[in-house]
C-alpha cells in the first residue's frame, strides 16, 4: 500500500458532539460545564481539536437552549475553528445526524469527519495524524480508537454465568471515530429512516457491511460520564500538569 503524503491529507472536519444532559452525573447541570483546567470539560476537549493541524473547521451540536453557553466558551478559550454551533436531538444519534445533516448542506461537504464526544478532554490527538493515514491507506470508510479489553468479561443471565468471552478478541472502543463523510452520511440517512440504534457511529457502517478500521487508542481518554469519572478526571488534570511542570 503506497503511504499517502502528510502534505497530501484531506483536511477534516470534527463534529465534537455536546448535546447531552449527563444525568448519570448528577451534578444538576450539562457535565460538559463542570470545571476542568482553565475551563470546563468541553472547552478543554475543543483546545486539543483545535490545535490538531490536519483538522481545518469544528462543527459543534449543542443540547437546546445551551447554545449560547457554548458559544462563550468558544469565545473564551479562543476556539477559532468552530464554524457553526447547531443545535442536537434527544438522544447521542440524533444530534450526529443533526450535524451531519448540517454538514452535508455545504458546498462542498467535508471528505473526512472525526467525531468526538464533548465529555473526552483527554485525547491529546498527538497521533491523530497516524490514524488518519491507516484509515487512507487500508482505503475503507473509517476507523475507530480501541483499547484492548483486559478484565475478564462474562456473559450473564439471572445472575448466572452463561459463558466467557475471549478478551483477545475484544477491545474498549473510543472516540474520535473517522469516517469518509459521504459514505457515513449515506449509512446514517438509512439508519435514521428505518429508526434502528447504534451504541456507536461505527455501527451503523457495520451494518451493512462495510468494514471499520481498528487503530490503538489511549489509555487516558476517560470519557467522563459519572461523579467517580470526573474526580478521576480531576486526578488525570492535576498529574498531566504537574508532568508538564505547569502549575494552576
Amino acid at each position: 500500500m503506497v503511504t499517502v503524503p502528510y502534505k497530501s491529507f484531506p483536511a477534516v472536519t470534527a463534529l465534537i458532539v455536546a448535546g447531552g444532559k449527563g444525568s448519570r452525573m448528577g451534578a444538576g447541570q450539562n457535565k460538559l460545564f463542570l470545571p476542568l483546567g482553565k475551563s470546563c470539560i468541553l472547552g478543554e476537549t475543543l483546545q486539543v481539536w483545535q490545535h490538531i493541524p490536519l483538522v481545518d473547521s469544528i462543527v459543534i451540536v449543542s443540547a437546546a437552549g445551551e447554545e449560547a453557553t457554548v458559544a462563550d466558551i468558544c469565545a473564551n478559550m479562543q476556539i477559532s475553528k468552530v464554524k457553526k454551533i447547531i443545535t442536537g436531538g434527544k438522544e447521542r444519534q440524533d444530534s450526529v445526524w443533526q450535524g451531519l445533516t448540517y454538514l452535508e448542506s455545504l458546498t462542498p461537504p467535508p471528505a473526512l469527519v472525526a467525531i468526538h464526544d464533548g465529555a473526552r478532554p483527554f485525547y491529546d490527538g498527538t497521533d491523530f495524524s497516524g490514524f488518519l493515514q491507516a484509515v487512507i491507506n487500508a482505503g475503507i470508510a473509517g476507523g475507530i480508537l480501541g483499547v484492548p479489553v483486559q478484565d475478564t468479561i462474562k456473559t450473564v443471565s439471572q445472575n448466572q454465568v452463561i459463558s466467557t468471552v475471549p478478551r483477545e478478541d475484544l477491545v474498549a472502543v473510543q472516540t474520535p471515530q473517522l469516517f469518509q463523510f459521504a459514505t457515513l452520511y449515506h449509512c446514517y440517512e438509512r439508519a435514521m429512516a428505518a429508526d434502528v440504534r447504534y451504541t456507536d457511529d461505527a455501527g451503523v457502517l457495520e451494518a451493512v457491511g462495510k468494514s471499520v478500521l481498528v487503530y490503538p487508542g489511549q489509555k487516558q481518554n476517560l470519557k467522563i460520564t459519572t461523579a467517580e469519572d470526573y474526580a478521576y478526571g480531576q486526578f488525570l488534570w492535576m498529574a498531566k500538569k504537574k508532568e508538564a511542570g505547569i502549575c494552576e
